[in-house]
């Protein structure tokens, strides 16, 4: 209950520093109509976000409305980009971890610290630095991070009985639940049910950074961390991705290019993604599990996915910005696989 009364209180202090006047509207004391993109369209996030909105305006008569934007996942950052590059931002916006630091560094976004910290209700000391990092430069904050969601494998029980191979349950019972015999029992449901293996969700062999799930157990980073040198051609690299390609190829553990499966509508019998998408599970018949990340050559690890809030500066309700700031932003480039990693973290 505290972290949702925390979030609440944090996104009406953003509520209020996009609704400042600035802008196109600068000294404008008229009605003010607010929009916020997410890539959410769940009924319940959508009457949660209602309920503050309405709060809000309760004590805030100079705004009209604020309605939620529900922006397809799979073009998200493309379509928000777009949108600030044709004039016609967002005044708040979800940013995805893999396009933060070109968000963050362009300009786009304007610093959340000095709002945040003089919100009654609210106690900005105590954001962990952990999930601040990714959102921050030269001690600024400029993205909230909502969600940090760590990735697991859901496991179809049924498909893996059926196809007579060892569960995750039971590896993990024997302390053997690593890359090598997840393939194994991903390689036997594709072979014996005719269904797909194992899924990286999201991952259409365009948005490479989808396999950092799998390429951290080897030690592995796209990135130095610096964000100077690819680390594409280093050993690490190298043997993580030769083992997903025989994982594909050879073993055909997972759907090769242009091959679709949702395991959440029963189509593989496993699949790598956030906790937080249990939700889609709700009115599944099949039986399932849910289990850590297998563990790579480099042990035990986990891997967090975070998603941020920002004020878009180029809102049209935003505050004016102090002659600190960029004068002219850069629109955010669409992240493309080399854009960011996700990190190894600590598990919640």
């Amino acid at each position: 209950m505290r972290k949702r009364l925390t979030a609440v209180v944090a996104l009406a202090a953003m509520l209020g520093l996009s609704a400042c006047g600035g802008g196109d509207s600068a000294g404008s004391d008229g009605p003010v109509s607010l929009r916020m993109t997410t890539w959410s369209a769940n009924e319940a996030h959508l009457k949660l976000f209602n309920e503050i909105a309405a709060e809000y305006r309760s004590s805030h008569p100079n705004v009209k409305e604020i309605t939620f934007d529900p922006i397809p996942f799979e073009g998200y950052t493309t379509t928000l980009t777009t949108q600030i590059a044709g004039g016609n931002p967002p005044d708040l916006a979800w940013v995805l971890e893999n396009a933060a630091p070109d968000f963050v560094s362009s300009g786009a976004l304007l610093p959340l610290d000095d709002t945040l910290r003089a919100t009654d209700g609210y106690a900005f000391d105590e954001l962990a630095p952990s999930a601040t990092k990714l959102w921050q430069s030269d001690g600024k904050l400029y993205g909230y991070p909502f969600s940090t969601s760590p990735f697991g494998i859901f496991v179809n029980t049924d498909l893996v009985k059926a196809a007579g191979a060892k569960s995750p349950a039971e590896l993990i019972a024997a302390n053997s639940w690593t890359w090598e015999n997840a393939v194994t029992t991903a390689s036997a449901v594709a072979t014996k049910t005719g269904k797909a293996g194992l899924v990286v969700r999201d991952f259409d062999y365009k948005g490479w950074d989808n396999l950092s799930t799998i390429w951290t157990g080897w030690g592995a980073q796209a990135w130095s961390a610096d964000g100077r040198t690819c680390g594409f051609n280093a050993g690490e690299m190298v043997d993580a991705m030769t083992f997903l390609h025989k994982a594909i190829f050879t073993a055909k553990a997972l759907p090769g290019p242009g091959t679709a499966a949702d395991f959440f509508a029963g189509e593989a019998g496993m699949t790598i993604t956030q906790i937080s998408r249990a939700s889609l599970l709700e009115k599944q018949k099949f039986g399932w599990d849910l289990v850590p990340l297998p563990a790579g050559p480099k042990g035990d690890y986990s891997v967090i996915g975070q998603g941020g809030m920002g004020v878009l500066k180029k809102g049209k309700n935003a505050r004016s910005p102090p002659t600190s700031w960029p004068s002219s932003p850069t629109p955010p480039t669409p992240p493309s696989w080399h854009s960011s990693s996700r990190r190894r973290v600590p598990r919640c």
